[in-house]
């Protein structure tokens, strides 16, 4: 198997569907409804999606404009970092990261965590402790 970004989003996928299902079997059903699950996002501005963007015509790919066909992507596009929380309760506040910040451990303890504890504590019925099992989405910490 290469070791290609398609692969290893796989794996991380497969990692990720079996730390589910362990933390299903270790939880009884009332005991779920007090977990918290949080997660960062980077959002691309504009997004970059060319799934739906295709061209219909009649005749051949050679006869079609080729400003039609090609599409620029800018190398460095804006992009915006935001980190949210789930719970049984509903859903926590959406929190902006700074844009030149790095989201490390300690970053995520110091910066995220109390604001994300905040959103915990008013989602959910009684005060609760809060840890997350997943490791971040940087390569390095």
């Amino acid at each position: 198997m290469t070791n290609s970004p398609k692969s290893s989003k796989h794996h991380f996928q497969i990692l990720r569907t079996e730390r589910n299902w362990k933390l299903l079997r270790h939880l009884p059903i009332k005991a779920t409804k007090w977990v918290f699950f949080t997660d960062e996002k980077i959002h691309v501005i504009p997004p970059i999606n060319i799934q739906n963007d295709h061209v219909w015509s009649r005749g051949n790919k050679v006869d079609v404009s080729k400003c039609c066909l090609l599409i620029e992507r800018a190398k460095f596009a804006p992009h915006v970092m935001v980190s949210a929380a789930v719970c049984y309760g509903g859903k926590g506040w959406l929190h902006f990261i700074d844009e030149k910040a790095k989201v490390n451990a300690k970053y995520y303890v110091e910066s995220l965590l109390p604001s994300l504890v905040a959103d915990c504590s008013t989602l959910l019925p009684v005060a609760s402790s809060f840890s997350k099992a997943a490791p971040l989405h940087t390569p390095h910490d």
